[in-house]
């Protein structure tokens, strides 16, 4: 039995690129790029989602997907052309640092130090996470985050 990969332009313009065939239970080849086709004005390619709306599994250019036991519609994911890092105090008093704008695929300036805000009560500031109880990716004071994709 097979499953079938197939992928959809999205609002783009151009022709995707052609379905895969999968047998059930294997791993996909690499997913390709877009070349083919062109992002809507404003965005710029950002990889594959299993839905339209962007609100599926993501896929970057190049990942295999393990197990493959249906058809799975692919969708061009299209970023605007940029991204914003935003900073939050997390419980802490004070000021968050503005936000930067960084464009699409590229580095971001050092991220900003904590100055103007104070920790909760027993807590010291320990640099940036990407969530809210610490548990995503750290960035310390000065980082400099590279390719930024979202």
């Amino acid at each position: 039995s097979t499953s079938t990969i197939s992928f959809n332009v999205n609002g783009g313009t151009g022709t995707a690129p052609n379905s895969m065939t999968v047998t059930y239970g294997q791993s996909s080849a690499a997913l390709p790029d877009s070349t083919g086709s062109t992002a809507p004005t404003g965005p710029v390619v950002g990889g594959w989602n299993t839905q339209a709306d962007g609100k599926g599994t993501n896929y970057a250019a190049g990942a295999v997907i393990s197990n493959v036991t249906s058809d799975i519609p692919l969708f061009a994911k299209w970023n605007t052309s940029t991204s914003t890092i935003s900073f939050n105090e997390n419980g802490g008093t004070g000021t968050a640092p503005n936000s930067l704008t960084v464009t699409y695929g590229q580095s971001s300036a050092a991220l900003p130090d904590s100055t103007g805000i104070t920790a909760p009560t027993g807590k010291v500031v320990g640099g940036w996470n990407t969530q809210a109880d610490g548990n995503g990716t750290n960035y310390a004071a000065g980082a400099v985050i590279s390719n930024v994709t979202s």
